[in-house]
């Protein structure tokens, strides 16, 4: 309820009929790539524990110049978020999510996969006509 809050500024239950869940998706998705490999430091964060430091690990010496900025939440100045049209996060995320509906192309399943989804359809069919 707390990204719905952000995105309308109201609680929207995440699991109501109506709720918007394609953007909260998105916006998960957005929070997320912070913690993606090969950046995340969970690992070294579990290590080094409360009070530790960074500073010496590996990992900090490698990425500590690599800035994530995000791609739909908004850091320019007020004024200039303004003067491009005051759009709210939940326009923004309404934009993309529609985009990429628009434009998104799936890869093919390999033969493997593809095989292994079959099977699974075939005995939840067997299931649910044996269930009649």
């Amino acid at each position: 309820m707390i990204i719905a809050k952000c995105i309308y500024g109201r609680d929207v239950p995440l699991f109501h009929k109506k709720s918007p869940s394609f953007l909260v998706l998105l916006f998960d998705y957005q929070l997320l790539t912070v913690a993606r490999p090969p950046f995340s430091p969970l690992g070294i964060i579990d290590k080094e524990g409360p009070g530790g430091t960074f500073l010496q690990v590996e990992h900090t010496l490698k990425h500590f110049k690599e800035i994530w900025y995000p791609k739909l939440i908004n850091r320019d100045t007020h004024d200039k978020w303004v003067r491009d049209g005051s759009r709210s996060l939940g326009e923004v995320l309404n934009e993309r999510v529609k985009w990429i509906l628009d434009n998104h192309k799936a890869e093919p399943l390999i033969d493997e996969v593809q095989g292994k989804i079959e099977k699974i359809l075939e005995v939840a069919g067997k299931s649910q006509s044996s269930a009649q």
